[in-house]
């Protein structure tokens, strides 16, 4: 990129920043422009707001965003701002409620609300990549190396998101080899690559190939496993071929729709080599890991008795209309029909609540299931999550989850989410007798560790400081051999687990591609020692009845939880971590 356009760069990235503050009394408030959002199912709205208080008191400012449509949701959060003090907070939610009509911000001071509100940035477009500003959008977009409809971001790199949220609706994030991340941003963006993104690294053709990184297979790309998801690093156009390619560009005015594209115009594409080829034939990139639908987990809830419900009407409409009648006449009353009428209907309302309630009762229920991936060696655990709630009556708690938790939810209602301190959605999240169901995803810092001490005997010797029973466990021991525990592992205790005689792994390195295989089935019970058998030596693979690295929200009055953890463990050094 030439100076000259860098410097646009920066020039439009600084005019977007500098945004007119709204004044509410002693306090400054202005709408910071964010990049580009997703609006997939996975992803969030997130509003970033920059406030100055002048006076010499603490103010408190409380925000209200409400959002009208088939329902009504509220987002709040309240913020204490000190003296002369410049802070910043964010509003954000879900992008499964994105489909409503956002009202203007509302602004409390001190209790009492401001006169003026302020408009916030929604955007409704399908955008499913995040593209850097660095980037040659449109040449490339020419050149078919991304999707017709990708549009770079007018901000910054160093400007872009420092949490989960702002990244996990994307299924690709493309940058440039020469773009430096802060480190607040990096870490993001690799917790989202952790958990099934696909971040695509693309190195000019003047650009030297970036240090510590193989260089690139036949297919022209290398590519670097990170969790669920993958880093590829590629040049798409060689030195030698960059005056093919811009000669190509400049011949073409505009990118060719993809719904429109054909054999003709993709024949006509210059022969770039093996990276462009990629490119070309991988523009549709899901993310990757283990998914499924939560509502799947518990799926005759909502099974509702058609032929019984029709008799007992039938037999109402017969009763309350022609049989009362008659009774009436025979006996020359039928005035009292007014009577009667409601009489027999709410006998009849009765007799159902009594149906319903001895048939499902008053208490709710939920299912859960949850993968994580475990490294004791770094102490991160990626979890992605599924779970599904049924309740009579809507829990008058409400749902609590951590403000790390990403959260996509199915047949929610209306409610209000507080951000004062996690995610809190009060009782109106859930639908009487309707089944929610909800997707989470994060990646945390976890001291929680198999500790294994060594092999006595066959056996090999551990201590279970994950933090609860594990009902299966099978080790992949240094030599290939599976270790599988033949009773439940109590939290805390140390035992001593025989080698399988039947199972062996042959993995020299972890392929979460043969544990998405392993984990296909779900919600079906996968097998422990096949699920070991796909693990390379070091590694092992537990299953727990309660969520140790899950964060479900509510636990139900009955609660089936299944947590899968594939864990990374090193005999090296496990002294340090206190276990």
């Amino acid at each position: 990129m030439t100076l000259l356009k860098r410097l646009m760069t920066a020039g439009l990235a600084l005019a977007a920043l500098v945004v007119a503050a709204e004044e509410f009394g002693p306090v400054s408030i202005d709408v910071v422009p964010q990049m580009n959002h997703s609006f997939s199912f996975d992803g969030y709205q997130v509003h970033e707001l920059r406030m100055r208080n002048r006076g010499l008191k603490p103010v408190q400012v409380h925000f209200l965003l409400r959002l009208r449509g088939g329902q009504s949701l509220r987002v709040e959060r309240t913020v204490l701002l000190a003296p002369a003090a410049t802070t910043q907070t964010f509003l954000f939610h879900p992008n499964s409620f994105s489909y409503l009509n956002a009202e203007p911000l509302e602004v409390y001071i001190d209790g009492r609300r401001a006169k003026q509100t302020l408009h916030l940035n929604y955007r409704y477009g399908n955008n499913e990549c995040l593209v850097s500003p660095s980037l040659p959008v449109q040449d490339y977009r020419k050149l078919r190396f991304i999707v017709d409809n990708a549009e770079a971001t007018s901000i910054t790199i160093s400007q872009w998101g420092r949490y989960l949220r702002d990244y996990i609706g994307f299924l690709k994030i493309y940058l440039s080899s020469e773009d430096r991340l802060p480190p607040e941003v990096e870490e993001p963006i690799m917790q989202w690559v952790r958990l099934g993104g696909n971040l695509l690294i693309l190195v000019p053709p003047d650009a030297p190939w970036p240090e510590n990184v193989p260089q690139p297979a036949e297919n022209g790309v290398y590519e670097k496993p990170l969790g669920w998801g993958r880093i590829i690093y590629c040049r798409p156009i060689a030195a030698a071929d960059k005056k093919k390619a811009e000669e190509f560009v400049k011949s073409n005015k505009a990118p060719v729709p993809s719904w429109r594209y054909t054999k003709s115009e993709e024949a006509s594409l210059p022969d770039l080599g093996p990276a462009a080829s990629f490119l070309r034939s991988h523009q549709s990139m899901g993310k990757q890991g283990p998914a499924m639908e939560p509502t799947n987990l518990m799926p005759n809830m909502m099974n509702v008795p058609l032929q019984l419900l029709f008799c007992v009407m039938l037999f109402f409409a017969i009763l309350i209309g022609p049989v009362n009648f008659w009774v009436l006449k025979r006996r020359k009353k039928e005035p009292w029909i007014l009577v009667t009428t409601p009489i027999i209907s709410l006998l009849f309302c009765g007799v159902v609540i009594l149906f319903i309630t001895f048939k499902e009762g008053w208490y709710s229920r939920g299912r859960a299931v949850a993968v994580t991936l475990l490294d004791q060696t770094t102490q991160q655990a990626v979890t992605k999550g599924w779970m599904a709630v049924y309740a009579p009556i809507a829990p008058r708690g409400g749902f609590d989850f951590p403000m790390e938790t990403c959260l996509a939810f199915r047949n929610s209602g209306g409610f209000t989410l507080d951000l004062d301190s996690s995610q809190h959605f009060d009782s109106g999240l859930i639908q009487p007798r309707i089944p929610l169901g909800y997707r989470t995803n994060q990646v945390t810092t976890q001291h929680e560790r198999l500790q294994v001490q060594g092999i006595e005997n066959k056996q090999m010797r551990l201590v279970n400081g994950l933090g609860g029973t594990l009902t299966e466990l099978a080790v992949v021991g240094a030599d290939g051999h599976i270790y599988r525990a033949e009773q439940p592992v109590a939290a805390g205790a140390s035992v001593a687990i025989p080698a399988s005689t039947a199972a062996r792994s042959g993995v020299k390195q972890l392929r979460t591609g043969l544990l998405i295989q392993a984990f296909g089935n779900l919600p079906g019970k996968p097998n422990i020692t096949f699920t070991a058998e796909q693990l390379p030596p070091g590694y092992y693979a537990a299953v727990a009845d309660a969520p140790l690295f899950f964060a479900p929200g509510l636990i139900p009055e009955k609660f089936q939880m299944e947590q899968y953890i594939i864990g990374k463990y090193d005999t090296i050094g496990e002294e340090k971590h206190g276990n």
